[in-house]
């Protein structure tokens, strides 16, 4: 693991850390597939590098290896243009005329003469079904080298902050693409966790692990679901793996196979003795909240939102306050108070649609935004990861979006920031829609947001348009609700680049799946 502050490094002070920071020439990812006649795996990524750093070209290159590592396909181009871009898993095999291969990796690496500053690049994954497509962004990659290897490794922490589902017609799993060493006797320590806070420990044992080779891992046989007594729960995932960059793929596959959930883990940093590290300062407690964060809350349509909080933060006793804010950042004076115990020994989940309802004197006709707000006597996890679970009621299935996000902590360099670069993918799917908001952590808020709206498809074409976002408010984006914009994607997935004078713009993307099976993200 490597430190929030040495991570940060990279967001703030560019100019001095520059005079001692190797360049990043090299920039990957690796997703493991999975493959079959109702489920496709979709890569797909804007090439942002021109518009975020300047740099002129990149070559891109996918490797598409089957589950013992294998090398099954390699293409390579140089790009130097922006516009969406997309593969699918299932046609590059039709192609090649492979058949049969029921789950693999693929990896894509982009190198540049320039520096393009993160090892790991913006790129998404979907698995999508006939009547679901659940996403997730980056999360394993191969090391470029010693350096970023030790960087990494050096703390070693296990895995934890996602839903593990129970229920019957699932079958939950994380998953990892090995590096390009053979692993011996690698012994993996799970610790599930339920609802009430009750523990079991369970030990899986992986015998030798091939280079390059693909682990999607059911961890929880039927008789195992019993011990979550059908209620939602987690796990802590303890490993010893330093030859990739560890975080897991995760998510509930259908027990026939026709679809699946999405989302990737995250540190546990529940036994962490490092408060240097672990804890952060608030700056000024008179200006900004200990951090903040805030999520879509929906009222409509049969729909909610669920805010999940995972025992995976170092303790420390803090409570969370809930405000509701409509569209345009009026505050709608509903609001609750969360406390945490110093010693959170299970999961948490608050449905906010039902706690900002019952709060209400009449019925919110409106989806809203909560903002989430830190308060810890001026000192506050530094990682801080929540879940956020949106749903629909009277579905066929009860699968909803699991993202895993968090916090943000308070700097005051930040507010010096006159401008901010965000991008989205933008799924062709009738009930997908981009939410983007402007939420501060400063307790009288910050400013409006003017931003520059670029929509990008796979045919080397762009418009833009212009919008104003409220302090504390929120916009949507429907391309299906948007002529101009569906016309313009061609039925397939494209991209969108947010161009603002505020730096506190950010957001989220949901598909609202035919049968409940919801699939989300937040942007980049």
């Amino acid at each position: 693991m490597r430190s929030f502050q040495n991570h940060f490094s990279n967001l703030v002070k560019k100019d001095i850390v520059k005079e001692f920071k190797k360049p990043v020439l090299r920039s990957s990812a690796i997703f493991p597939f999975i493959l079959n006649q109702n489920l496709d795996t979709r890569i797909t990524f804007l090439s942002y590098w021109f518009l975020k750093r300047n740099i002129s070209e990149v070559s891109i290159s996918a490797t598409l290896r089957d589950e013992k590592g294998s090398e099954l396909f390699f293409f390579s181009k140089i790009i130097n243009e922006t516009n969406s871009h997309e593969y699918s898993v299932r046609e590059i095999l039709k192609k090649k005329k492979i058949k049969n291969l029921l789950c693999g990796s693929i990896e894509i690496e982009v190198n540049s003469t320039q520096d393009m500053v993160f090892p790991f690049p913006a790129i998404t994954v979907s698995y999508k079904g006939n009547n679901s497509n659940a996403y997730v962004h980056s999360c394993g990659r191969i090391f470029n080298n010693l350096d970023d290897k030790k960087n990494n490794t050096d703390i070693q922490v296990g895995e934890s902050g996602f839903d593990v589902l129970p229920y019957s017609y699932v079958k939950p799993f994380f998953s990892f693409v090995n590096g390009p060493n053979t692993l011996k006797n690698q012994k993996l320590k799970l610790k599930l966790i339920n609802y009430k806070g009750q523990q079991k420990e369970k030990i899986i044992t992986l015998d030798t692990i091939k280079p390059y080779s693909t682990k999607i891992i059911f961890f929880l046989k039927n008789n195992e679901k019993k011990f979550f007594k059908k209620e939602k729960g987690t796990v802590k995932i303890y490993h010893h793996f330093k030859d990739f960059f560890p975080r897991f793929m995760c998510g509930a596959l259908d027990v026939n196979n026709k679809f699946s959930t999405l989302t990737h883990s995250y540190y546990d940093l529940s036994d962490s003795k490092n408060k240097k590290i672990d804890l952060w300062k608030n700056p000024d407690k008179k200006i900004f909240f200990d951090s903040s964060t805030s999520v879509p809350v929906y009222f409509k349509n049969k729909k909610f939102t669920e805010f999940a909080i995972y025992p995976n933060f170092i303790k420390k006793k803090f409570s969370l306050k809930f405000d509701l804010f409509s569209s345009e950042g009026k505050n709608l004076k509903l609001s609750f108070t969360h406390i945490l115990d110093k010693k959170l020994s299970k999961p948490i989940y608050l449905n906010l649609t039902d706690i900002f309802s019952k709060k209400s004197l009449k019925r919110i006709n409106e989806n809203c935004y909560a903002r989430v707000s830190t308060f810890g006597g001026g000192i506050t996890p530094t990682r801080l990861k929540f879940g956020l679970n949106i749903g629909q009621y009277n579905k066929m299935y009860n699968l909803s979006s699991n993202i895993c996000f968090n916090a943000n902590v308070p700097v005051i360099d930040i507010l010096n920031k006159n401008k901010a670069f965000k991008w989205s993918c933008i799924f062709y799917e009738k009930n997908f829609e981009l939410l983007i908001s402007n939420f501060s952590y400063l307790k009288d808020g910050f400013k409006e947001a003017n931003a520059k709206l670029t929509f990008w498809n796979q045919s080397r074409e762009s418009f833009s348009k212009k919008i104003k976002i409220s302090d504390n408010g929120f916009f949507k984006i429907n391309p299906f609700e948007d002529k101009k914009l569906k016309k313009f994607l061609m039925k397939k997935v494209g991209w969108i680049t947010i161009e603002t004078d505020n730096p506190f713009v950010n957001g989220y993307y949901v598909n609202f799946g035919n049968h409940g099976i919801i699939g989300a993200d937040h942007i980049y």
